[in-house]
This record gives structure tokens, sequence and C-alpha cells, in this order.
């Protein structure tokens, strides 16, 4: 709620004063203010929260008497690793981002191979009738089916799942 209430009026002036629509000017105040907050979440998880579950079960242990940790080198270590994370937060990111460009290439990757190949139909040559004299010299016997099987329950089962999956 606070992202809404420091952020979105100064948003809705600038946009209003910049001459935007109304849903133009409420659609963006409220996508900026989303990711603020998306931001605001996991930059605090991150941080804050790590802490608060280290210093919860730091207490934990120092009441049941299972930790010969005084509070105060417990806060000095909470400190070093905080700083030494924030030290290492631009390297922590700069991997991030590699991990997502690269599995954001391998995604498109795959993606454009599935478009370009999703309804790429085989022409398949028509299947030679037993009669035909190339069938009779190969020794080919036919696999047209001759039966009527479209009241068949398992046939009807087996035809919808082939033309689900077909699309």
């Amino acid at each position: 709620m606070t992202v809404i209430y420091i952020f979105a009026p100064l948003l809705i002036t600038a946009f209003y004063n910049a001459g935007l629509e109304y849903w133009t000017n409420t659609g963006l105040t409220f996508f900026i203010t989303f990711f603020i907050s998306v931001f605001l979440g996991w930059f605090l998880t991150k941080t804050v929260d790590v802490f608060s579950q280290d210093a919860g079960n730091y207490a934990w242990k120092w009441f049941e008497g299972a930790t010969d940790q005084s509070p105060g080198s417990f806060l000095a270590d909470s400190a070093r690793k905080g700083w030494s994370g924030l030290l290492a937060l631009p390297s922590n990111i700069r991997k991030w981002v590699a991990r997502k460009v690269k599995s954001t290439g391998t995604f498109w990757k795959l993606f454009h191979q599935f478009v370009t190949n999703w309804r790429n139909i085989t022409v398949r040559p028509p299947a030679l009738q037993p009669t035909e004299a190339e069938a009779q010299q190969l020794g080919l016997h036919s696999t047209e089916w001759t039966t009527d099987i479209s009241l068949d329950k398992d046939a009807q089962r087996t035809a919808r799942v082939l033309k689900i999956n077909n699309y």
C-alpha cells in the first residue's frame, strides 16, 4: 500500500501533465506501481526476511540454551553476512542476467522450432492395392481397414486423442 500512496500520485500527476488519456494514465500507473511492489517485495525477502529467520532461529536456540554464541557476536555475524551480500549483489545480478539470457535464448529456439513444425503435414503416397503389379512384385500386403469400427468405444477414444494431439 505504501507504494500506491507514495508513487501513484506522482505518476498520475506526471502522466496527466504529459496529456495522457484517463485509461492510459491509469494503466501505466497500475503497472509501474505493481512492478515497484514486486521489486520491493523481492528485495525485502532477500534481505530483511533472511535476517529475521536467522534471528528467530538464533533466539530459539538461545532460549533453549543450545548455542554458545552471544547475542553480540550473532549481530556482528549477521552484519558481516549482510554487508558481504550487498557487496556481492552486482556479481549476483550479472550471473542472474546471464542465466536468464541463456534460458530465454533456449526458450525462443525451442518455441521457434515448435511453431515452424507445428502443422507441417507429411504427404504420403497412397497405399498400394494388393492387385497392383508393384505390390505383388514386392510381396506387400494391404494395410487398409475394411472393417467399420466407428461405433467401438476404444476406437472413438483413440480417434479423439489423435485429433487432440494433431493440434
